[in-house]
């Protein structure tokens, strides 16, 4: 939407490459975002915020990106790679199970988040055709989705397939909770937005999207763990 920088799949503790702005291997360095995506950020900017031994405080970062974006009159959302902090990989070595994005950045900023959430059997189908995550066992899958949707009660969220059912509504309503104006002209843009980390776009329509037929024994497994019920009932899914 216009008047709205975003930051996509960041979060504190991966590892980024920042010795120079123009070098950068990791996509979800929040620097490297606003640096190539957004033109919010210059080598003169990052030399500001760096430490006599070289290092910087992610909110440091975060703090620098807002107030530039507040500049040019655009609002800062960050797509929060929350996935890290629930399931660990492929960066981290244990799951922490808080948002540590919101714990890194409450002291600097009043954060206002929800989530979005995707139906547990076919984001897990998801992770198997991905190389770094295939290693993820459904049980600690399943856990970990199981604690993340704890928190989503409390924060509010919305699932995947009710936005591609009806995205105005659903991104009014997100609009809302973000205190972000909402942009009628989002849909004649969206299809040309490239900066975003994740999935590409390889359909250029946002359209209700069909369940994925997962294989009996993934079925088996899942309906054996004990997280898998409560997780489905808390998100709303049928079993």
């Amino acid at each position: 939407m216009q008047g709205v920088v975003l930051l996509s799949e960041i979060h504190p503790f991966t590892p980024f490459v920042r010795e120079d702005l123009k070098c950068r291997i990791q996509r979800q360095d929040p620097l490297y975002q606003a640096a190539q995506w957004f033109g919010l950020i210059d080598e003169r900017d990052y030399a500001s915020i760096l430490a006599d031994d070289g290092s910087v405080r992610f909110a440091e970062i975060i703090r620098l990106i807002e107030r530039k974006a507040r500049a040019t009159g655009r609002n800062l959302v960050i797509r929060n790679w929350a996935h890290l902090d629930y399931a660990a990989a492929p960066f981290l070595d244990e799951p922490s199970y808080q948002l540590s994005l919101v714990e890194e950045l409450q002291a600097d900023f009043d954060i206002r988040h929800t989530a979005t959430v995707r139906h547990p059997v076919d984001q897990y189908l998801s992770f198997r055709r991905m190389r770094l995550l295939r290693g993820i066992r459904v049980g600690d899958y399943l856990a970990g989705y199981r604690r993340f949707a704890e928190q989503c009660l409390e924060i509010g969220f919305t699932r995947f397939e009710d936005f591609c059912a009806d995205p105005d509504s659903h991104l009014r309503r997100l609009c809302r909770q973000l205190d972000v104006p909402f942009d009628p002209g989002y849909r004649a843009r969206w299809v040309h937005y490239e900066t975003i980390t994740g999935d590409r776009l390889t359909k250029r329509v946002i359209e209700p999207v069909q369940r994925k037929q997962a294989p009996q024994e993934v079925m088996d497994e899942f309906r054996r763990c004990k997280d898998y019920r409560p997780l489905m009932e808390m998100l709303g899914y049928a079993p």
